[in-house]
């Protein structure tokens, strides 16, 4: 339907009471599991937990009108349609769409022309079960949060490549525990981002370009370090010259070559259950390094070199290699006791 079509067919079925009420809208059957959800444009109430009912598990709706609404918090939440047409709604007053999609069982959700204003998109697509999430149309120009935007959300693909996020102080658990193979971050802007913690815990995303990323603040660096759970995570552009404490890293694959660690006092369990096959730490700066208690604790690497490693300032080493297997290379004399100390 276009616009003109879907006035007509409003018009129509409104004309003859073709409708029954639903939430202080019309709902208006189409055909066999086909309905179109007209919403007023006086109505400014929010609806929530639209078709979450169980008669209308597995049917299609076309929602129209909306104008009138400034809120869309849980207006889906649990939905059991099969696919959600959204390509007429109009959102422009909406503010809040925290928990938008919260659990919505849509396996397709059509946002059309979605022109995203609003200020919280917490939980938005939280458990979702779309496939392909597009929404490169979305304007986050005036988000304070997406903190759980994606959180176990089962889409495949994430296209979020025109978010802007200058005015973003929460991203936090943004896409923790997301099914995602595929985000398009590439431009992400997190230098206002207060929190980005456990943004891409659990997430099982393949690879993330993180070149676009605000990694001047250590604490950011360290949550990244932390947080990043799941296979190839590409981290040579993060830049870490602030970084004083490195936090725990345990990826698979780890590309390190870049990392600046001059001023790092802080290395505690920082591979510490690590699956890295093998770790080449020639470039690491360890001089003002302190404690470095438990850093390669239960670490599955085969090989770990720390040929470059000076230990003149750390007056913490317990556990260094506690449960750790791997073939050390090295000349300093602590690390080296240290090695002894598990062999024994």
């Amino acid at each position: 339907m276009n616009r003109q079509v879907d006035s007509y067919f409003i018009e129509t079925a409104l004309a003859f009471g073709d409708y029954e009420k639903y939430q202080g809208c019309f709902l208006i059957k189409r055909k066999d599991n086909d309905y179109v959800l007209y919403i007023p444009n006086l109505r400014a109430e929010r609806l929530h937990n639209v078709f979450s009912e169980p008669e209308y598990k597995g049917t299609n709706l076309k929602v129209i009108g909306g104008r009138s609404l400034n809120t869309a918090i849980s207006m889906f939440q649990g939905c059991r349609a099969k696919s959600l047409d959204l390509s007429s709604f109009d959102t422009s007053n909406v503010k809040n769409m925290k928990s938008m999609f919260y659990e919505c069982e849509a396996e397709s959700i059509d946002l059309g022309s979605f022109k995203e204003k609003s200020e919280d998109m917490r939980n938005m697509f939280a458990g979702c079960k779309e496939k392909s999430l597009d929404i490169s149309n979305f304007d986050t120009s005036n988000t304070k949060s997406i903190e759980n935007m994606f959180d176990d959300c089962e889409a495949q693909h994430i296209d979020s490549s025109s978010f802007y996020r200058s005015k973003m102080p929460n991203m936090k658990d943004m896409f923790s525990d997301c099914d995602v193979s595929s985000i398009d971050i590439s431009s992400f802007d997190t230098s206002n981002a207060k929190s980005i913690e456990n943004i891409f815990a659990g997430c099982d995303a393949k690879s993330l370009d993180l070149r676009s990323f605000d990694t001047s603040d250590p604490i950011k660096v360290k949550i990244l370090a932390k947080e990043f759970r799941k296979r190839s995570k590409d981290l040579s552009s993060l830049d870490t010259s602030n970084v004083k404490n490195t936090g725990i890293m345990s990826d698979e694959y780890l590309y390190l070559s870049s990392f600046n660690t001059s001023n790092v006092t802080d290395m505690r369990y920082m591979f510490g259950y690590c699956r890295a096959k093998y770790l080449d730490l020639r470039y690491f700066n360890t001089y003002n390094v302190t404690d470095m208690k438990y850093m390669f604790t239960h670490c599955k690497a085969k090989y770990i070199d720390l040929s470059s490693f000076d230990t003149s300032k750390v007056n913490n080493m317990t556990g260094m290699f506690d449960n750790c297997d791997s073939n050390i290379t090295g000349t300093d004399s602590k690390i080296i006791h240290q090695y002894k100390i598990r062999l024994r």
